[in-house]
């Protein structure tokens, strides 16, 4: 059945309006910060045959390969029947971490299995051994502690199955927190499942059927159609993520090679090449060391190419068994596998870009998860329950690509800047915490032609009593990159300041670190890296940076080489004669250090 172009268009709508209502579900049933309000959640729609169909604005780490974890349910159940929802959330099994709880629903209609409907979402507390579902340290998933469900029905008939709902609780610090959660990602997917029945309803089986292929196909040619405007070419390099205690002292490299072959229509990311798994939770699943390739591959080409299992069948990443950034084996720990060697990935991907393309290539963003997103834990005294939960306050490190400078508000390069910022007052109002400071730095910009986005500094202290805070900060010794002449990003930074002013610098990855009330956290965030050559920013850009005061006038000058003329941000302009002259000696003083 052939399906006429205006009406591709609206059944493709159709199914992305479906992944958007299931989203607004969920964040007017959850409970938790985390969901709610930061969004840390994704939504999908699965084929019957296990293909990536549709997907909210959910977060790419959460979606590409998500069609798996469906993959699970049909591998290790032959019942599936209506009224069925699975908990899925093994990183052994498909799926990227222990935190990400992943509900499973099988859509029916006339009696045959037609998709999965999907949503992921980060839990606060998981159960492990420390509270924080990010253990950096655990040698393998004994010491995690992480209750671990590979692909387990959760409903029968439309109900819970009580006593693994009641096992959960029992090993869950937040069990009330942790089941509300749990009911608003229910009632996202049978959302889901419930407007998909009305979509066979209005166009029927045949339609719907005809369209999906029709879709798959589409995505398939437009990427092929962009893979075929590259060269052909192969370039390889390497990255390298900061020491981690005890883990591995000098560093962690990793090694990438992309293969571009425009007459075959593939690209290649071969990531074989690296070293084996650590005792440590620092090590990617095999969900997230095949999704992060394909992240940074796809934000460099258009961004109207459909993102589902046709256009991402083009690109292929080859892993190894037992590797760090490749497929792990049960028990090893991949606790933190959806940020720091994720973050690391994704930018070597897009930094190794600009030797295939310069226009499409993208520099370095920042890594990890530092203070400004830190695990809080303890005690609230207004009404002795314990509390839980991760607070993004703070986003920053967006990394400046061809024509775009860096987004203020990024996050990080496996959220893609769609992890959203929590308000200070209602977190002020839910948990026992005071924000002091949100700031950008001046001065601390990823310069360049187009700059990296500031420096971030947050200033938070715990009220009334003890709280732990958790992060995973990364950028203290090898800060993001920039890239074609841009400057690298500023390192990252945290300290604690006690009641009478004293200043103790806190490690930059930790488990759990007790602040009490009187004790301030600073933390400051890398900047994103540059694009291009300081000196061909436009002269009205650098105004309007020192304008908005994430430079100085003293920057703009020595780095820039723009006078900037005026006592305060309203009444700077720029003298563009002296800018002229400036840029002038500065250019010809470049040439003849190269001379030399």
């Amino acid at each position: 059945m052939k399906i006429e172009s205006y009406m591709m268009n609206i059944l493709s709508k159709k199914f992305e309006s479906i992944t958007r209502k299931m989203a607004n579900v969920l964040v007017l049933t959850g409970r938790s910060g985390v969901l709610v309000s930061a969004r840390d959640f994704s939504n999908a729609i699965v084929t019957s045959d296990v293909r990536l169909l549709a997907s909210a604005e959910g977060l790419p780490v959460h979606v590409i390969g998500i069609e798996k974890l469906a993959g699970s349910m049909l591998e290790f159940f032959e019942d599936i029947a209506p009224g069925d929802a699975f908990l899925h959330n093994s990183p052994y099994h498909g799926n990227t971490h222990h935190a990400d709880h992943t509900i499973i629903i099988p859509v029916f209609y006339n009696d045959e299995f037609q998709f999965a409907v999907l949503t992921k979402a980060h839990q606060a507390d998981i159960g492990n051994c420390r509270p924080t579902t990010y253990t950096v340290f655990s040698k393998d998933i004994y010491e995690e502690g992480a209750l671990n469900f590979p692909c387990i029905r959760i409903q029968r008939n439309y109900k819970d199955i009580k006593d693994l709902i009641r096992m959960i609780k029992m090993r869950i610090r937040v069990p009330d927190q942790w089941y509300g959660d749990y009911l608003g990602m229910v009632a996202s997917a049978r959302t889901g499942e419930k407007e998909l029945h009305e979509l066979f309803t209005q166009y029927g089986v045949e339609t719907i059927k005809s369209f999906v292929n029709q879709w798959f196909e589409y995505s398939e040619k437009r990427m092929i159609n962009e893979i075929r405007k590259l060269p052909k070419i192969t370039v390889e390099g390497e990255i390298r993520h900061d020491p981690v205690p005890g883990v591995m002292e000098e560093g962690i490299p990793i090694r990438a090679k992309i293969i571009v072959d425009p007459d075959e229509g593939y690209i290649t990311i071969d990531l074989t090449q690296n070293i084996e798994c650590v005792k440590g939770g620092i090590n990617l699943s095999e969900s997230t060391a095949r999704s992060y390739p394909i992240i940074g591959i796809m934000n460099c080409l258009d961004c109207t190419i459909p993102h589902n299992s046709g256009s991402l069948s083009r690109i292929k990443v080859k892993l190894k068994e037992n590797c760090i950034v490749g497929i792990p084996k049960h028990p090893t720990c991949c606790s933190v596998a959806t940020t720091n060697l994720g973050c690391r990935l994704v930018n070597l991907i897009q930094r190794l870009f600009s030797k295939i393309d310069e226009k499409k290539g993208i520099a370095e963003g920042k890594t990890g998860q530092p203070a400004t997103q830190p695990v809080i834990s303890g005690v609230d005294k207004r009404n002795g329950n314990n509390y839980i939960n991760q607070i993004h306050s703070l986003l920053g490190g967006g990394p400046a690509s061809y024509g775009h400078d860096g987004w203020v508000n990024y996050g990080n390069p496996t959220t893609a800047g769609l992890m959203h910022k929590n308000s200070v007052e209602l977190n002020e109002q839910k948990y026992p915490i005071i924000y002091h400071e949100q700031s950008i730095i001046p001065d601390k910009v990823g310069y360049g032609e187009w700059n990296g986005s500031p420096a971030i500094k947050m200033v938070f202290e715990p009220r009334w009593s003890p709280m732990k805070v958790s992060y995973t900060g990364d950028s203290y010794k090898y800060p993001p990159k920039g890239i074609l002449g841009g400057h690298d990003g500023s390192k990252t930074y945290i300290k604690k300041i006690d009641d009478k002013g004293k200043e103790t610098r806190l490690p930059q990855l930790t488990d759990e670190v007790e602040i009490k009330p009187g004790e301030k956290v600073v933390a400051i965030d890398s900047s994103g890296g540059g694009y291009g050559d300081p000196l061909n920013r436009q002269p009205e850009r650098v105004l309007l940076d020192c304008q908005r005061e994430f430079i100085t006038i003293e920057t703009a000058k020595k780095i820039y080489g723009v006078v900037i003329e005026g006592f305060n941000p309203r009444e700077f302009k720029v003298d563009y004669e002296a800018t002229n002259n400036l840029r002038r000696k500065k250019r010809k003083g470049i040439k003849t250090k190269r001379r030399k």
